[in-house]
């Protein structure tokens, strides 16, 4: 189990209370290593706030490290000695990962439609409409025009028999 968590993609701030004893001099460094498995070491230099709290800011580092828990401690440097008064497990991840994959690809099938003949008769032609000839009032030119198309295709229709 890891003591800090950190996220890879994105910047992260660590703030240490820091309590030297027995110094002649006030003033200390810090600093934040991160250690890798093959031996390369990553260090982070704090900063004191005028709260005496030092502040270690670790920068996205989704380049240099992957995903995983790394040995890390936080040295203090009193009057050139270093002293490790913190040891810790952090545990590097993604602060948010989104993944997907296709499972299955459908295709959309259209309908098919097919057609046979059940029977077939001989000389039967279906008989058309007879038209009724009686007109009793006079029709507008538009619907005169009409009347005329209609008339000379129920004829072409007749002599086709």
């Amino acid at each position: 189990m890891a003591d800090i968590e950190l996220f890879l993609d994105n910047d992260n701030e660590l703030k240490f209370d820091i309590q030297v004893e027995g110094a002649h001099s006030a003033n200390f460094d810090a600093r934040l290593i991160l250690e890798r498995s093959d031996g390369v070491n990553f260090g982070f230099k704090g900063t004191q706030d005028p709260n005496g709290e030092i502040s270690v800011i670790i920068p996205e580092m989704t380049k240099s490290l992957a995903e995983g828990t790394y040995a890390s401690r936080l040295e203090v440097i009193v009057d050139d000695r270093i002293f490790i008064p913190l040891v810790m497990q952090a545990e590097l991840k993604k602060s948010l990962k989104v993944e997907a994959k296709v499972n299955n690809i459908r295709r959309r099938i259209a309908p098919k439609i097919q057609a046979s003949i059940i029977s077939e008769k001989e000389n039967v032609s279906p008989q058309p409409p007879a038209v009724k000839k009686q007109i009793s009032r006079p029709l507008s030119r538009k619907k005169n025009d009409k009347f005329a198309r209609l008339t000379s295709l129920l004829k072409e229709i007749d002599s086709l028999k």
